[in-house]
């Protein structure tokens, strides 16, 4: 997909026991030249609540990848909901306070 000035926006939530390889949700975007770009990824920390996760899309034409890794003990689990790719501009203030953040 072109994801020129496009952003990302989920919601996911980890449950897990473990202290060493906890779970994560990673994004990427990966290129025509299946270069591969990491755009985000989760803390990994165990979620009682629905966490947000945010990433601009690089420009160009990209496929991307939600990827999660599950951590290796017995009580583990995650949720990714509300998936949306959209133009960032329709995100708003949000966005702007991001880039604000990140400087």
């Amino acid at each position: 997909m072109n994801t020129t000035d496009m952003c990302l926006e989920l919601y996911y939530e980890l449950k897990s026991t473990a202290v060493a390889n906890k779970p994560e949700i990673k994004i990427f975007a990966i290129d025509e030249e299946k270069q591969s770009t990491h755009l985000a990824s989760s803390s990994g920390e165990n979620q009682t609540f629905w966490e947000r996760m945010f990433a601009k899309l690089p420009a160009g034409l990209h496929q991307i990848v939600i990827e999660g890794h599950r951590s290796k003990t017995r009580y583990c689990g995650m949720s990714i909901d509300d998936v949306v790719v959209q133009p960032c501009d329709v995100f708003g203030e949000f966005f702007s306070f991001l880039l604000c953040t990140q400087n």
